[in-house]
């Protein structure tokens, strides 16, 4: 019988497993008195005596726990609690109570299944029930003999028993008014020792080869008195036994029960409650810590990383439910990290995932980290009851020093293991293993560059392949790099170049040779990271390829004043679209005037050169970006006296004669050029109007005086004939990566001559009209 001066909801059910037994006293078959206690078969424990710690599981009702029942359907007290009222014969073994996350064991949650396997009625008229609670590990029967209950710890991941459970110990408050357990031999041989208090009332007795412990006496008692406690240091996984009600001997009233009558199941009326609790009369042996490391969010206890990747430690450690007289002196925790592992972080949480790192000081200290818990925490009831977890996030040191922890291997393994010392008495975890694998290279492509140019030569390739190499230590590691053309479904090798991977922070330069190439045609070229260390590198296979285009030189001419537009480099980077950039070559030329002869023309000429990628593209090719010009004149526009005009040869009609241009005007800027031509300066000799060049006029050739006739061309006086002449602006060497030469056609004009002589066709135009006068029959005087 249960009397509520405590609060119920505060109970907890307390199991764990352990291996071995004791042997108890005599079994005594003689009927039991009150008052004839646990004498021979309970031990009342001294402040030296100390629990095992194999009895390992703490079970507690948590902000985490709840109640799951099955097999049953449940209705509701006038308490508001749920009833399973008068459970049917064919429900037994199916009426499940299962506490999640009620106590960890290794590190793992525990739930606590609590199975009604039996039962037997005691003779009412109807009203029986079960009661589960769903705020703490508890039973409530009302109106049979006895229910067989089986409680089983399982493992919450997986829903299995946790058969490697190594013990616990089980505390029954609340025996009084005849209640009392009944266990068949096998479970009685699991109970390894049982301690009662001083005071005790608890009555131990057997009846037809059971064993029962419980009350013999009709009174009800507190929950808390001690007279009604015992504490039972059991081993298994399982713990099975008869919660059992003598309802011939009086009730607590002293009075004999009526069975015939139905039982007031809402208001619990003859409510038989078996509680446990975490208190004992004895102290407990500091429990073994367990270490694990979380991988995937999974608990291993070895497991493989590359640096530089985080690992988090966990240590798990149950501090038993005691109370005051077994507080602790001194709590402290320690872990030496091993030195390939760096320590980032130290958090400390309670059973409910609470944050309860400030009850500790936690210090560093090199590889060191100890937690000690405060003065104050240890005073607090609080600290005791509760399934610590210390986390430890670390992170492998991306340094060479690893190659100094792995003894010139690829990888180490760090061994580890914490400590717990309670006053003065040290408990170590398992050892856990992780091992560290010097990590690999990660090698990608990022980008790839074809320029344009010659055939002849050749064309330039330019990869940025980028590489994670931090630690430095494979930097006589080397890549091949093949360098594909494809095209028209064919793909061939062109080119190779082996890389060490401490030249992969600069540009490779690669070309296309000249033997694979022809003039003015574009092709695929795709490079690819082919042979390498697979043990030091690491190549994912989307990023060991990048393609794009290339060109090679028109070599043409320019005919016209169209601007030419030519690709001078092509480019992708990985995962984006390939992109091009063009040269522009403008060429403006006034290539038809109008002349009499003896009169001078200007020849003004003009190139204008654009760049996308000018600065780049003048690194990796050579090219001219302005270039020399000259005007291609008929010879007969040359004045015979400049020194252009070679007297020792004999032009034939059509020749040309050359005459360079100079530079007028010239701009450079960082993608581009302009640049305007002129004639060069002449001089005029003043009485024959002869051209000559001002280099000729400083060497004297010039006789008399001479009239400077700027940046000109003189027609000559005595032109042979009237008509068009052709006169070409022309370039002396080729410009821009596409190697253009510039032939920009024109025509003078000589429509007049400066003299009107007799033979001219053009009086009316001629300039200057001479008249001849006659001096003797045959000559004439001008």
């Amino acid at each position: 019988m249960r009397k509520w001066k405590k609060t119920w909801c505060q109970l907890a059910i307390l199991f764990a497993v352990v291996c071995g037994g004791m042997a108890f006293a005599p079994n005594v078959e003689a009927a039991v008195t009150e008052g004839d206690i646990l004498k021979g078969h309970a031990v009342v424990p001294t402040d030296r005596d100390v629990a095992s710690s194999k009895y390992a599981v703490i079970a507690k009702f948590g902000p985490k726990s709840k109640l799951i029942l099955s097999g049953t359907t449940t209705q509701k007290s006038n308490r508001g609690r749920d009833l399973i009222v008068e459970p049917k014969d064919s429900q037994k073994g199916k009426i499940k109570a299962l506490y999640t996350n009620v106590a960890t064991y290794k590190g793992r949650s525990l739930d606590f299944e609590l199975v009604a396997d039996d039962w037997k009625k005691a003779g009412f008229k109807g009203g029986e029930f079960f009661l589960f609670y769903t705020t703490h590990i508890g039973f409530n029967q009302g109106g049979y003999d006895y229910v067989s209950l089986r409680g089983t710890y399982l493992y919450s991941d997986t829903g299995k028993p946790a058969t490697d459970l190594t013990g616990s110990y089980m505390t029954v408050n609340d025996l009084d008014a005849n209640q009392f357990m009944t266990f068949d031999s096998k479970m009685i041989s699991k109970i390894d020792k049982i301690y009662a208090y001083k005071n005790s009332r608890v009555s131990y007795w057997k009846t037809n080869g059971k064993t029962n412990i419980g009350a013999r006496f009709y009174q009800a008692i507190d929950s808390d008195d001690e007279a009604g406690i015992i504490t039972m240091l059991v081993n298994g996984y399982e713990f099975d036994f008869e919660w059992s009600k003598d309802w011939s001997r009086p009730s607590s009233n002293n009075n004999p029960y009526n069975l015939n009558k139905v039982l007031d199941w809402k208001n619990e009326s003859s409510a038989q409650y078996f509680g446990y609790i975490g208190e004992k009369p004895v102290r407990t042996e500091i429990l073994e810590p367990t270490k694990k490391i979380i991988d995937g969010g999974k608990q291993v206890e070895s497991n493989t990383i590359t640096a530089p990747e985080d690992v988090t430690y966990e240590v798990y450690h149950t501090v038993p439910s005691e109370y005051q007289q077994f507080y602790y002196q001194s709590y402290v925790f320690e872990d030496v990290i091993h030195d390939s592992l760096s320590i980032n972080k130290v958090r400390i949480y309670d059973s409910s995932d609470n944050d309860v790192t400030s009850r500790f000081t936690v210090t560093t200290s090199g590889q060191t980290i100890r937690a000690a818990a405060k003065s104050a925490s240890l005073t607090k009831s609080n600290f005791y009851g509760e399934n610590y977890r210390f986390v430890i996030d670390v992170t492998a040191k991306a340094s060479q020093k690893l190659v100094q922890y792995a003894d010139g291997s690829n990888q180490l393994t760090a061994k580890n293991t914490a400590t717990v010392t309670v006053d003065g008495k040290r408990k170590t975890t398992n050892e856990v293993t992780t091992t560290v694998k010097l990590p690999l290279t990660s090698v990608s492509m990022k980008k790839i560059q074809v320029y344009t140019g010659l055939a002849s030569a050749g064309l330039p390739v330019r990869l940025d392949v980028v590489t994670k190499n931090d630690l430095g230590l494979y930097d006589k590691d080397t890549i091949k790099i093949n360098l594909f053309e494809k095209h028209a479904g064919q793909t061939k090798k062109v080119a190779t170049k082996d890389v060490a991977l401490k030249d992969l922070d600069k540009t490779i330069n690669m070309s296309v040779p000249k033997d694979a190439l022809q003039r003015d045609t574009k092709r695929e070229y795709e490079a690819v990271i082919a042979d390498y260390d697979k043990g030091h590198i690491d190549v994912k296979s989307a990023e060991s390829k990048i393609n794009t285009d290339g060109h090679t030189a028109k070599e043409g001419t320019i005919t016209n004043k169209s601007p030419f537009t030519g690709v001078v480099m092509t480019e992708r980077e990985l995962g984006k679209d390939m992109k091009e950039y063009r040269e522009t070559i403008t060429v403006s030329y006034d290539s038809t005037p109008k002349v009499k002869a003896g009169y001078g023309i200007a020849v003004d000429g003009a190139i204008s050169y654009k760049n996308d990628k000018l600065g780049d593209v003048e690194r990796a090719v050579d090219i001219e970006r302005t270039t020399d010009t000259i005007v291609a004149a008929e010879h007969q526009l040359i004045d015979k006296s400049l020194s252009y005009y070679d007297k020792s040869r004999t032009y034939n009609p059509g020749d040309t004669i050359n005459v360079n241009l100079v530079k007028k005007q010239e701009t450079n800027r960082t993608d581009s050029s302009n640049v305007t031509y002129q004639l060069p300066q002449v001089f005029l000799e003043q009485h024959t109007g002869s051209s000559f060049t001002a280099q000729q006029k400083d060497k004297g050739q010039i006789s008399g005086g001479a009239i400077d006739g700027g940046h000109k061309l003189f027609i000559p006086v005595w032109v042979n004939e009237l008509g068009s002449y052709d006169l070409a602006f022309q370039s002396k060497s080729r410009i821009g990566s596409h190697h253009m030469k510039i032939d920009v056609g024109g025509a003078v004009q000589v429509y007049a001559y400066m003299f009107n002589h007799i033979d001219s066709e053009t009086p009316d135009e001629d300039e200057i009209l001479i008249h001849p006068m006659p001096q003797g029959e045959n000559d004439f005087e001008w």
